[in-house]
C-alpha cells in the first residue's frame, strides 16, 4: 500500500511539475511578446509632415508643430510637423516572425491614409471606417532606405511616401502600414497610428514617414 501511495504521490508531483513548466513557458512566451511590441512600438515612430499652401494656426492646438516657412514645388509653403508612436498589430508580428532578421523591408512599403479617428489596436488588420480611395490619397508604394547595420544583427531603415491632395480632403487622422498595394489579396497591415486630423486643400503634401528598427 505505501508503494502504491508514493507512485501515486510521485506521479502527481510529476503532472504539476510538467504543467508549472508548460504555464511558465506559456507566460515567458507572452512577456517575451509584449517586450517586442514595446520596443518595436517605442522604436517605430511615425514622422507626418504636412506642406500647406495657406496657414492653418488650428491645427497647433491639436499637436501640431510649426517648421517654418519653406519652398516646395515652387511655392512657399507652410511646414507642420507631427510626431506618433504606431501600434504593432498582431498580424504585424507574426509577419516579423516569418522572416529573417536581416531581411530588410521586403514587401513592407504601403503606406494608406484614413479619416477614421478608432485608436489602433493590436487586433486590427484594415484601417477601420475605410480608406481613403480618391483624390491623390489612395494606398501608394513609399521609398524604403536603410538596411542592416554592419557587424551587428540590427536593421534600421524608413519607408517614406508624400501624398499630394488633388481634391479637398477633410479629417485626414490615420495612416496604415501594409505589405502589399492592393486590398483584393489579404494584405498584412503591419501597423497603424492616428494623428492629429488634418483638412487638406488642393496641392497640400502630407508626407509620412515611417521608421522600423529591430534587433
Amino acid at each position: 500500500m505505501d508503494k502504491q501511495r508514493r507512485t501515486i504521490l510521485v506521479a502527481l508531483f510529476l503532472a504539476v511539475t510538467i504543467s508549472t513548466i508548460v504555464v511558465g513557458t506559456s507566460f515567458v512566451q507572452k512577456e517575451r511578446e509584449l517586450q517586442i511590441r514595446s520596443q518595436l512600438a517605442y522604436q517605430n515612430p511615425v514622422t507626418i509632415d504636412l506642406w500647406k499652401i495657406a496657414a492653418d494656426p488650428d491645427i497647433m492646438a491639436r499637436g501640431w508643430s510649426f517648421l517654418g516657412l519653406e519652398m516646395k514645388n515652387g511655392i512657399m509653403q507652410y511646414h507642420y510637423q507631427y510626431k506618433s508612436q504606431n501600434i504593432v498589430t498582431t498580424a504585424g508580428l507574426t509577419w516579423l516572425y516569418t522572416r529573417e532578421r536581416n531581411s530588410g523591408a521586403g514587401d513592407l512599403a504601403y503606406i494608406a491614409l484614413s479619416t477614421d479617428a478608432t485608436a489602433p489596436a493590436r487586433g486590427d488588420t484594415s484601417l477601420i471606417g475605410g480608406e481613403v480611395q480618391s483624390g491623390g490619397l489612395t494606398r501608394a508604394s513609399g521609398v524604403i532606405a536603410g538596411s542592416g547595420l554592419a557587424g551587428t544583427t540590427a536593421y534600421v531603415f524608413t519607408i517614406v511616401y508624400t501624398f499630394t491632395a488633388l481634391t479637398l480632403c477633410s479629417s485626414i487622422q490615420k495612416a496604415g502600414l501594409f505589405s502589399t498595394l492592393g486590398t483584393a489579396n489579404q494584405p498584412t497591415m503591419f501597423a497603424d497610428t492616428t494623428f492629429a486630423a488634418v483638412n487638406l486643400a488642393v496641392s497640400d503634401t502630407l508626407t509620412i514617414t515611417w521608421t522600423i528598427s529591430a534587433t
